[in-house]
């Protein structure tokens, strides 16, 4: 997953869950806030994050990612991609939105757009006193077909 903050001192918590089908519970993959420090400015404002899932998905890919976002401040995805037993899924279209979601289908490519999730103002987020409200995306995944070049 790769993300941006509009503003580095902002604490968004973001959850990743996956999901085989509609009729199967989401699966938490990640919960927190994807800084990778929050002394270390030299990664600010684009963070790449990489998690490890265990054995879980390998006999049934995820069919389905939920990016939840929580907290003071927003996040901006720029992409995601799920890596399963050498096979690879990326977004492929939008199942539901929830909250401030703008620009969702910039998850489909990996490139410098980006999807921004929640408040852009962590100042206002703060300023406001109330229970930060939950923003969410649920998009569809679909596997990457390549030939023997590597090509889709």
């Amino acid at each position: 997953m790769k993300t941006r903050l509009a503003d580095y001192y902002g604490a968004p918590r973001v959850e990743l869950s996956l999901r085989r089908g509609a009729e199967e519970d989401w699966q938490t993959v990640f919960a927190g806030n994807p800084k990778p420090s929050f002394r270390d400015y030299g990664d600010r404002p684009y963070f790449s994050s990489l998690l490890s899932l265990d054995d879980t998905f390998a006999d049934a890919p995820p069919s389905r990612v939920r990016i939840e976002v929580s907290g003071f401040g927003g996040i901006g995805v720029r992409h995601l991609r799920v890596y399963i037993g050498g096979r690879m899924y990326i977004p492929s279209s939008v199942v539901a939105k929830r909250g401030v979601v703008r620009g969702s289908e910039h998850t489909f490519v990996d490139d410098s757009r980006w999807c921004w999730m929640g408040e852009l103002s962590t100042n206002g987020a703060i300023a406001s006193m109330n229970p930060p409200p939950v923003h969410s995306l649920e998009l569809m995944l679909a596997e990457v077909r390549r030939n023997s070049d590597g090509i889709k």
